[in-house]
């Protein structure tokens, strides 16, 4: 088993999060240039408990709990392999394991949070992924049984799950920040679906280069 570390200290790291190759959904990259950011971290320094949606072994979410100092953690994922990951994470950082498996909130029945992030598909149709594959030169069936589990919302269902229910799954002062690639998910693609009355703010971000390829859409319950 693999590990990443989402908290240093003088001592070299103080929390690891373990995970199997095949559950690296890119988590550390998105932590690079957005979630772990200063302005991502001030943003949201009020938060107290975080929810990550596709979690995988739940490199965000344990990020955020650790570096905003939060209360509880908690992460939500279709894959329910991903379990044993968290399982042995919490163990090593005697952390409690709060794992719902759920396809986006159908089966979620935890807590309302403060703060609900993801690292989803970013593709939703079939022809995507194929570009993709062929892009990629992916030709195992392993793998490609892989890659699509982790970027492909065929349809948009999952996204359309998470936008018309996040809300009953926030506290009062609760938000969710949805991530995008703006080559394949467009803003208004979510921002035409959500509650048009709900508050928010939107960012763009450069990770592959120059070129401005993500964005987040934060929507705050009040």
């Amino acid at each position: 088993m693999k590990k990443y570390c989402i908290k240093k200290d003088i001592m070299g790291c103080n929390f690891y999060v373990y995970y199997k190759g095949n559950h690296h959904g890119g988590g550390p990259l998105f932590i690079e240039h957005i979630f772990g950011t200063d302005n991502f971290l001030e943003e949201h320094k009020g938060c107290k408990s975080v929810l990550e949606v596709c979690s995988g072994p739940g490199f965000i979410g344990w990020y955020l709990y650790k570096n905003l100092k939060m209360e509880s953690a908690h992460f939500l994922d279709i894959h329910k392999p991903v379990k044993e990951d968290l399982r042995v994470t919490c163990e090593k950082n005697n952390e409690e394991l709060n794992f719902y498996h759920s396809d986006g909130f159908k089966n979620y029945d935890g807590p309302k949070v403060d703060l609900i992030v993801m690292n989803p598909p970013f593709f939703y149709t079939e022809k995507q992924f194929e570009n993709h594959k062929k892009y990629m030169k992916i030709t195992d069936e392993e793998k490609i049984k892989t890659a699509k589990r982790i970027i492909l919302d065929l349809d948009f269902k999952l996204h359309r799950n998470m936008i018309e229910n996040f809300e009953k799954h926030l506290t009062d002062n609760g938000r969710i920040v949805f991530l995008g690639d703006r080559d394949f998910i467009p803003r208004e693609m979510i921002e035409s679906k959500v509650n048009p009355k709900l508050k928010f703010t939107y960012r763009d971000f450069s990770i592959k280069g120059d070129k401005l390829d993500y964005y987040t859409l934060t929507y705050l319950k009040k």
